[in-house]
């Protein structure tokens, strides 16, 4: 399917195409290397995001490798599609373990906030921000506030630390 489909988005196309016939392999044909493109393509049910530019001999193999029930994307965005599936699939684990306050506080925690900036920041009080880290401790088995902050950063919860 080409990308630029004007009357309905491809996201749109392909999640109809998928929902109407499951058993059809949906491959996006595509000059874009912009990769939240690409993951709105997979995320859309998408097999295979090709460039229009690409060897005509390897457009074939991936084409084969799709109906095969293989993924293929292009090897320069590979990488970041592994990085966010795996944020994504480590992000799921401490939801299924913590509340979406406590998966909040635990990423402020891990971004070096005090319980107070915690607080003013969620609007919460001081000694709830507590309690919630309190809570986290003990769901996830940690000591203290620094093996939280270690814990988030090592889960990918956060990017950037002050």
């Amino acid at each position: 399917m080409d990308s630029n489909i004007s009357d309905c988005g491809s996201k749109e196309a392909t999640q109809q195409i998928n929902e109407s016939s499951p058993g059809v392999k949906v491959a996006m044909l595509t000059d874009s290397k912009d990769e939240e493109e690409l993951f709105s393509a997979i995320e859309s049910g998408a097999t295979g995001y090709l460039l229009k530019d690409m060897k005509i001999g390897d457009l074939v193999e991936s084409i084969d490798l799709i109906e095969r029930g293989e993924v293929v994307v292009p090897p320069s965005l590979a990488g970041k599609l592994v990085r966010k599936v795996t944020l994504k699939t480590k992000e799921a684990e401490v939801k299924d373990v913590l509340s979406q306050r406590e998966t909040e506080i635990l990423k402020l925690l891990a971004k070096g906030a005090t319980n107070k900036e915690i607080a003013e920041t969620l609007f919460i009080t001081e000694n709830t921000a507590k309690v919630h880290l309190k809570h986290i401790l003990e769901k996830l088995q940690l000591r203290n506030r620094q093996q939280a902050a270690a814990y988030a950063v090592k889960q990918g919860l956060v990017t950037e630390i002050r």
